[in-house]
C-alpha cells in the first residue's frame, strides 16, 4: 500500500495502490505477467471512506509504490487538477519477463502527468493528458 495525497483543488484525498496480477513474485516470473496493476482510491476524508474510481494496467512495466506528489498540483478549474504520479518500476521484455542482462539499467524511478477530474474528459479538452 502507498500513501494518501490530498488534492486540493478537489477537496479529495486520493491513494493509488498497487498489485501483481499473478499470486506471487514466482508465479511473476514463471508466467511472464511482469506488468503491475495500479487501483486508484478516492475519499472525502483521510480515514475514508475509499472508493475506487480508476484502474491501470501498467503493461511492459512492473510499476509499484505509486504516490501522487503534494507538489506540482494544479487547479484547471474547480473540478480538475493535474499532477504527477511518481513510481519505482523495472522495464521488462517485449514478450514479458524480467531482462536479467539488462535489469539494474532500466531500474529507476518514473513519473508521468495524470488528470484528475471529477467528471469525464475528452481528448479536446484542454485539461486531457494523454490516453488511458
Amino acid at each position: 500500500m502507498t500513501g494518501v495525497t490530498y488534492i486540493e483543488g478537489l477537496g479529495r484525498y486520493v491513494m493509488v495502490n498497487w498489485h501483481y496480477p499473478s499470486h506471487g513474485w514466482r508465479d511473476v516470473l514463471k508466467n511472464g505477467d511482469t506488468y503491475t496493476v495500479l487501483e486508484f482510491f478516492e475519499a472525502p476524508h483521510p480515514w475514508g471512506p475509499w472508493k475506487r474510481f480508476k484502474t491501470f494496467r501498467t503493461e511492459g512495466l512492473g510499476w509499484y509504490t505509486p504516490i501522487i506528489w503534494q507538489r506540482f498540483q494544479t487547479t484547471v478549474d474547480h473540478s480538475t487538477v493535474r499532477a504527477f504520479i511518481y513510481a519505482s518500476s523495472t522495464i521488462m521484455k517485449p514478450g514479458g519477463g524480467v531482462d536479467w542482462d539488462h535489469y539494474w539499467a532500466h531500474y529507476k524511478f518514473n513519473y508521468m502527468p495524470i488528470t484528475l477530474s471529477t467528471h469525464p474528459l475528452t481528448p479536446n479538452d484542454p485539461a486531457f493528458v494523454g490516453g488511458r
